[in-house]
């Protein structure tokens, strides 16, 4: 097997997927680490910067592509580019760039209004555990609607979105538990109360519920978590 790697940055893929459109070099997937344990696949690097013709790119539309949890879309983004250059975008590419992008922005969409700020020992702080990369779209929307002090934590990726009042930054970090602010569990007992105080049992509709607000996003959702 030949394997085309980058080190796991958009910048380093379009690199290596113009060094591979010039150089046409054949290869059988795209990875962002190379194999060390096989004796029978090759790794192979773009050896120079990408030269590329930006223009012809929809760049943004690939950096949300870029961040789908999909094992072909590093392959998909090199297939995408190779077209783009020659003039001939396939519909079956095509399909499948936007199919990534509507699950990015759909889930991007979802933890806007999901994500639960919880006042903590070192300041507002949230964790989240996505199913694609979208920490880099949440910290801008997050940022322009606060601009304070306060942090996201991707548990899948071990990142964090670090903000403050001059801007933000995405970072790698391992964080533990923190103690809650005294406020902080006053007020989420309240906004638990109020939870409970609306629903009306006899039209409890559980599917209706998880349609809205689906399981995988209530693990750090304050109103769905036990009253201590």
């Amino acid at each position: 097997m030949i394997r085309a790697v980058f080190n796991g940055s958009f910048d380093s893929l379009l690199c290596l997927a113009d060094f591979l459109y010039e150089s046409k070099l054949d290869f059988d997937e795209v990875f962002d680490a190379e194999d060390r344990a096989s004796l029978f696949s090759e790794n192979i690097y773009a050896d120079r910067s990408a030269i590329c013709t930006l223009h012809k790119l929809n760049v943004d539309r690939l950096k949300k592509v870029f961040l789908a949890n999909d094992r072909e879309v590093y392959k998909l983004i090199v297939k995408y580019y190779f077209e783009v250059m020659d003039g001939a975008l396939t519909m079956e590419t095509n399909a499948k760039m936007r199919e990534l992008e509507q699950m990015v922005d759909k889930e991007t969409h979802k933890y806007k209004g999901f994500i639960r700020f919880e006042m903590t020992e070192i300041g507002f702080f949230a964790r989240i555990a996505p199913k694609h990369d979208i920490l880099p779209l949440l910290a801008p929307h997050f940022w322009g609607r606060f601009g304070d002090d306060r942090v996201i934590f991707d548990e899948k990726r071990g990142l964090a979105a670090v903000m403050n009042r001059s801007g933000y930054r995405l970072v790698s970090a391992s964080v533990g538990r923190f103690e809650k602010h005294r406020s902080e569990k006053e007020f989420e007992l309240l906004w638990k109360k109020f939870f409970e105080s609306v629903s009306i049992k006899e039209r409890e509709n559980k599917r209706t519920q998880q349609n809205f607000a689906p399981l995988r996003y209530r693990e750090f959702m304050s109103e769905f978590e036990e009253v201590v």
